[in-house]
């Protein structure tokens, strides 16, 4: 099973695309970025971004404030 790093985490993963992916391990409702191997996704590109073994996923929630 091919393992990808979600946040500093080891994670095994069976979804081929980010958006399984997502769907997967997040809220519906959550509001986040995502950045694969330090480059940002936008949303409209989660279907068509295959991942692989040893991919870097961080996902970030916005913070208000200033």
């Amino acid at each position: 099973m091919p393992q990808v790093i979600v946040n500093g985490q080891i994670t095994d993963v069976v979804e081929s695309n980010l958006a399984e992916f997502l769907s997967a391990r997040q809220n519906a409702q959550s509001s986040f970025a995502v950045a694969l191997n330090e480059t940002f996704v936008p949303k409209a590109e989660y279907q068509n971004t295959l991942l692989k073994e040893g991919d870097r996923i961080e996902l970030v929630s916005p913070m208000q404030g200033g």
